[in-house]
């Protein structure tokens, strides 16, 4: 029995959280949505319909089971687990849907009806659980339920149930993969965020991108993909920003919303913020800066030197003679020194 129960864990930790739990491709099942999220009162009925499709070319039977799941890690991995065998609360209980097999002709698609009787002494926060449908009852015995896992889909379900609930939610790390970038380049931005409250959330905001002036130069969607958080858990969210050319030290601010607005029963949506900085540096415009330098430094080093020569020259009596040529090269000095200056300028601050 112990055997059997470790296999269970490990077969089911490949489902994952924001993603079907397997390929339709792969099991003959295909159902949508793959989430259920709701904002609940107690005593509350919710009747949603999932659509479920036999992709084969052949009758099929399918069934539906009721799990839990738990996030495991950072990147949003959920495993399932049989209902009640998981500390956490459960919506199991609350779930009415046909348990019974479905017939499905090759091809056929069908809509199955779940309905979802919150309790009314149910307390606020966040409950979660799965739907799954394969070709195996759920009452079967374990060694077909074991075989029959790795053709099974599903939908996860996450509800919030309001009252005096604790929705808190802070930012653990925002940072940049790099602290130097080259041109074009591609700014990979790293936010992990910790839901420290009872509820599951879902952040939204932006970054925002400004370079050394304060110009703001772009904005970056934090999470377009509409991942979440669970309670007690930490969320990696991951986003770049593209570009052909940049210079300098650039700051980002990121801006983060959660919650649920007052007026659709939830505590309001709160904002947390964070800044990080990084510079772009241009190898290739750093070279020609750095040549631009040394140019300058050569032709002070011409005019010095004419100028030494001149006051030797006058010195000695020689000043007529010298004096045509030096004049000439303090010209072509001053010309090509304001030269490297317009064109530095141009490089720095117009492109």
């Amino acid at each position: 029995m112990k055997e059997k129960s470790i296999l269970f864990t490990l077969l089911f930790s490949i489902f994952v959280f924001s993603l079907p739990l397997f390929a339709g491709a792969q099991t003959g099942i295909e159902v949508s949505p793959y989430r259920i999220e709701e904002t609940v009162e107690p005593g509350d009925t919710v009747v949603r319909t999932i659509r479920v499709r036999n992709t084969t070319d052949r009758e099929r039977t399918f069934y539906a089971d009721l799990m839990d799941f738990v996030v495991m890690g950072e990147g949003g991995n959920a495993r399932l687990m049989r209902a009640g065998s998981h500390e956490r609360a459960s919506l199991t209980d609350w779930i009415t849907i046909r348990r019974t097999g479905t017939d499905f002709d090759p091809g056929e698609r069908k809509e199955v009806q779940v309905t979802f009787n919150v309790p009314e002494d149910i307390g606020p926060g966040g409950y979660y659980g799965a739907i799954v449908f394969g070709p195996s009852p759920p009452d079967a015995n374990d060694q077909a339920t074991f075989v029959g896992l790795t053709h099974q889909v599903g939908v996860l379900v996450l509800f919030n149930v309001m009252g005096d609930a604790d929705v808190e939610a802070r930012v653990r790390e925002f940072s940049t993969r790099n602290q130097v970038y080259d041109t074009p380049l591609q700014v990979d931005f790293l936010t992990r965020v910790e839901n420290i409250g009872n509820l599951h959330i879902k952040p939204t905001g932006s970054i925002q991108i400004e370079n050394m002036r304060g110009d703001k130069v772009a904005s970056v969607p934090l999470n377009p993909d509409g991942d979440n958080v669970l309670p007690r858990s930490i969320r990696r969210i991951e986003n770049f920003w593209q570009d052909d050319f940049g210079f300098g030290r650039y700051k980002a601010s990121l801006i983060m919303n959660f919650g649920e607005p007052t007026e659709r029963g939830g505590t309001g949506v709160r904002t947390v913020s964070a800044e990080t900085n990084f510079w772009v540096l241009p190898r290739a415009l750093i070279g020609q800066v750095a040549v631009g330098i040394l140019l300058i430094i050569l032709i002070l080093y011409v005019i010095f030197r004419n100028y030494k020569r001149k006051a030797i020259e006058e010195a000695t009596g020689k000043a007529a003679e010298a004096k045509s040529s030096s004049g000439f090269g303090v010209i072509v000095a001053v010309f090509l020194l304001s030269l490297s200056g317009v064109g530095i300028y141009v490089y720095f601050f117009l492109l």
